[in-house]
């Protein structure tokens, strides 16, 4: 990890990503190794880390203390996707949208 930059490789290929640039990390692959000091560079950063099943659903979420929105409040968003209010408030959005146009 150079300084505010997080490494990645992937098949021999190496890219550098300025942490500023980053607003999450979603790891959706098992075998994925993270350094101490790449966790550190997230938290340092505001940078929210997921972790999904291979089917996109979320099982763990690290989160910097000094993330200023209610943890609680990510939190239902996050358990939203997997039951009917997820399914409620996309179909919500579709129709206020529709009615719009």
């Amino acid at each position: 990890m150079k300084r505010n930059h997080f490494i990645v490789k992937k098949e021999g290929e190496v890219k550098e990503i300025v942490a500023d640039d980053i607003d999450s990390i979603i790891c959706c692959s098992s075998g994925v190794a993270f350094s101490a000091s790449a966790l550190a560079l997230a938290v340092q950063n505001n940078i929210q880390v997921v972790f999904t099943r291979y089917s996109g659903w979320p099982y763990a979420i690290l989160m910097p203390a000094s993330i200023t929105c209610s943890v609680r409040a990510r939190r239902e968003q996050f358990t939203a996707y997997s039951d009917e209010r997820g399914f409620i408030l996309a179909k919500r959005f579709f129709l206020g949208s529709s009615a719009k146009n």
